[in-house]
């Protein structure tokens, strides 16, 4: 079952980890004098297990009386019992009490309730239809009639049959198709953004560095006056065949991913890199932003465009250079496969609280292969003979909703 935290514990003084129940309810595994280290404790169990944190669950609860209903076939299982991972998760982390409302008939009770199980789907209840039944909009309307009469408050009936939902909507009840709601929830998740105010770049803060609590990572963040670095974690690396297997592509920069808290989230937009690439920034390819240049524009062994994913680096690496020779050795043993970027802020824009950072227009110094991230997407590979897919520890949605948890609080 999920994790989440919580200030409303009765056996906490301050802040709780707490476990999720199927029921709904939560059990306190650990009390924190401040919010950061129940949240950091909340992260660890939940990669630990593979599981995606639920973040506050006062908030989570904002109806926490309320009910939701929800089909099973279509909406929670797909085919046979294959579940639909995104709704489910949707459902369990939705805050609602859930009762599940299925055309199967009551014969099926225990096949389905090991299919429910097996898929991971919290639930209050579980309604059949009755083998002598035969209308299932009908079935499904009274049903949720006879919730709403004990007392039970239904905010809402998620439904992949449109005859269904509108049943419900007969008596009152909104309804969502499967991907509505899925969509409804992550808008929840990622609150409302804020106005954002654009900054000329006249004025930055001094250098500082910021030490990531979490998965036992060091994240190194440098802003000065003239000089920013962002390092940018891989999704997947790979090594494909050329001639002379020196050919390295990756990207320095992924539109629109969230970076780690620093303490602002910050997002590079498209376009970022525009200006500068048009007026013909003299740009080296280098290790950790330092030594001598792998590649270079002016040289032309250096290639940077923007395309719709971010900032595409492709270089051609000499085989004689023996910094290439590490590169190339790590690269293939996985245990480099991130990239950065050094750039002067010429545009970009916070939001109102200071949390929330965009770069609309920088000056680009260098690209660099480094050690430890910043952001949550990149590519870096060197194409050689055979496909090698690495893939990173721990669960991205889970990284996700972590930065989500640690600009909204």
């Amino acid at each position: 079952m999920p994790y989440g935290i919580s200030d409303s514990q009765s056996d906490c003084a301050g802040w709780a980890t707490v476990k999720q129940n199927s029921d709904g309810s939560y059990d306190t595994i650990a009390c924190h004098d401040i919010k950061q280290d129940a949240i950091d404790q909340m992260v660890a169990v939940s990669l630990s297990e593979g599981l995606d944190p639920i973040g506050d669950v006062n908030k989570r609860a904002e109806g926490e009386n309320e009910a939701l209903i929800v089909d099973i076939d279509g909406t929670l299982l797909g085919a046979g019992t294959e579940p639909m991972q995104d709704v489910i998760d949707a459902v369990n982390g939705s805050g609602y009490e859930v009762y599940l409302i299925t055309g199967r008939d009551e014969s099926r009770r225990a096949e389905t309730e090991q299919a429910l199980s097996d898929a991971g789907v919290m639930y209050k209840d579980l309604i059949m239809q009755p083998e002598d039944s035969t209308d299932t909009s009908e079935f499904k309307k009274q049903a949720a009639t006879e919730l709403v009469n004990s007392g039970v408050l239904i905010d809402a009936a998620v439904d992949n049959d449109q005859a269904n939902l509108d049943a419900y909507a007969s008596i009152g009840i909104e309804g969502y198709t499967p991907e509505a709601f899925v969509a409804d929830q992550a808008e929840d998740v990622v609150e409302e953004e804020q106005p954002m105010i654009e900054d000329n770049g006249s004025e930055r803060s001094a250098s500082s560095v910021y030490a990531g609590a979490d998965m036992n990572s060091t994240v190194q963040w440098v802003s000065d006056t003239l000089d920013e670095r962002r390092s940018v974690a891989y999704t997947t690396l790979e090594m494909r065949a050329s001639e002379d297997g020196n050919i390295f592509t990756g990207y320095a920069a992924i539109f629109d991913s969230p970076s780690e808290p620093m303490p602002f989230v910050e997002y590079v937009r498209k376009g970022a890199f525009a200006k500068t690439l048009k007026d013909g920034a003299d740009v080296r390819l280098l290790i950790d932003h330092e030594g001598v240049p792998l590649a270079r524009t002016k040289s032309g062994t250096l290639m940077l465009e923007e395309d719709e994913r971010g900032l595409r680096v492709e270089a051609s690496l000499d085989p004689m250079n023996p910094d290439a020779q590490r590169v190339i050795s790590a690269m293939r043993r996985g245990d480099l496969s991130q990239m950065s970027f050094a750039f002067r802020t010429i545009k970009d824009a916070f939001s109102a609280d200071g949390m929330v950072r965009e770069l609309r227009e920088v000056q680009l110094f260098d690209v660099s292969v480094v050690t430890y991230p910043a952001y949550e997407d990149t590519i870096a590979e060197l194409r050689r003979s055979q496909p090698v897919t690495v893939v990173p520890s721990g669960s991205l949605l889970a990284r996700q909703r972590q930065i989500q948890i640690a600009r909204h609080r």
